[in-house]
């Protein structure tokens, strides 16, 4: 995974710190090797092994490729590197994030024999692609196509990231994320007369963070004080939501470490669930998958009002959340005013997200895996 493994870098990391355990203790015979990137300056997490579990003993190894900042990409520094520190034979290898993890493995003479499964957490020509210069875009999804169709299994987070692959050509398993319910059982949402309203993920145009800025500024041009707003997380746009802090728009909490994020959570009444997905206007598009932070934020119990978009509705209805048609600021205001003029309302449908919330355990996420990998795991 192209991932220094930081406890509060992301929902990759997130779920790598949930699912890694909880394989090794079903599967006790599995030996298995986690290799990520560093880059010079970042935080040392290379004692991740120890994190994720003191009792794993010698059933679980991390090694990182290692580059300096701003040298060459990060991602052609993994796909140089990753060759150079393999280690073994294993029977199977799991690539997370895209396919450019899945060519690094395609590319380490020490993986050719193994089974390749790929866990796409996003669809690149969406999300990332933009980031290269528009001429390049056509020849960058033709090659992501040509690396995709040499893994063994593809899997997706989400529906609406599996039919996108799916229309061109692929057969992709679904595996939504899982939540460790119990973790983020909390006490359920009482509304007064301050409602926090939470922003948790990457800081990132396509994620919705503008949106929020933008909603939190009429707010204060509208003089609703009782409403406040919170930012919890990094990215590209850091710039402008801390301006909006210094401007008082808004709270701005820094990345924080998952474990922390239920204390947290409980003090805010709301989360908005803002990504993009592919729409008719194009101005952003996206396969959000089943995000790591919605069922958390579900599974404590808290108000959902998320974009009306084919990913949301996989795991939201108009009985769990308050559904805005996407990209709409002023239905994203009258949304949150609407939940402080009927909190019993909006207290209920913060409930049922919970009870829903209920369905995306790890039990089931790992039985879905154990499905996916079966030609190469074994119980016993």
């Amino acid at each position: 995974m192209l991932s220094n493994f930081g406890r509060a870098d992301g929902g990759r990391e997130t779920w790598a710190y949930n699912f890694v355990p909880r394989l090794l203790e079903r599967y006790p015979s599995l030996r298995l090797s986690i290799y990520g990137f560093h880059i010079d300056g970042q935080p040392d997490n290379s004692a991740m092994a120890l994190m994720l579990g003191q009792s794993l003993g010698d059933m679980l190894s991390i090694r990182f490729v290692r580059a300096k900042a701003g040298a060459i990409p990060n991602q052609i520094a993994f796909l140089r590197r990753l060759r150079t520190i393999a280690a073994g034979q294993p029977a199977f290898v799991l690539a997370v994030g895209s396919w450019v993890e899945l060519l690094a493995v395609l590319l380490t003479p020490r993986f050719q024999s193994s089974g390749k499964l790929v866990w796409l957490r996003s669809i690149f020509a969406d999300e990332k692609a933009h980031r290269y210069p528009a001429f390049m875009r056509p020849m960058l999804q033709r090659m992501e196509l040509a690396v995709l169709k040499r893994a063994d299994v593809v899997i997706a987070n989400g529906e609406d990231t599996a039919d996108h692959y799916r229309r061109r050509g692929l057969t992709v398993k679904v595996i939504p994320n899982g939540v460790d319910v119990d973790r983020w059982r909390i006490e359920p949402v009482r509304l007064g007369e301050q409602v926090d309203v939470a922003y948790v993920g990457r800081l990132a145009p396509v994620k919705g963070i503008e949106d929020f800025v933008e909603v939190a500024r009429e707010a204060r041009h509208r003089g609703l004080g009782w409403l406040r707003f919170h930012v919890i997380g990094e990215g590209p746009s850091l710039a402008s939501v801390e301006q909006a802090a210094a401007e008082g728009l808004l709270h701005y909490h820094g990345a924080v470490p998952n474990e922390q994020m239920p204390q947290l959570l409980s003090q805010m009444q709301a989360c908005v669930a803002l990504t993009y997905v592919r729409s008719g206007d194009e101005k952003f598009s996206g396969g959000a998958g089943v995000s790591n932070a919605l069922l958390e934020q579900m599974a404590a119990g808290r108000i959902i009002v998320a974009w009306d978009n084919a990913a949301f509705r996989q795991v939201l209805d108009e009985r769990s959340a308050f559904l805005v048609r996407q990209g709409d600021r002023h239905a994203l205001m009258a949304a949150l005013t609407h939940i402080r003029a009927n909190p019993h309302a909006a207290e209920a449908r913060a409930a049922e997200a919970a009870e829903v919330a209920e369905n995306y355990g790890f039990d089931r996420h790992l039985e879905l895996f154990a499905d996916a990998a079966a030609p190469w795991l074994r119980e016993e």
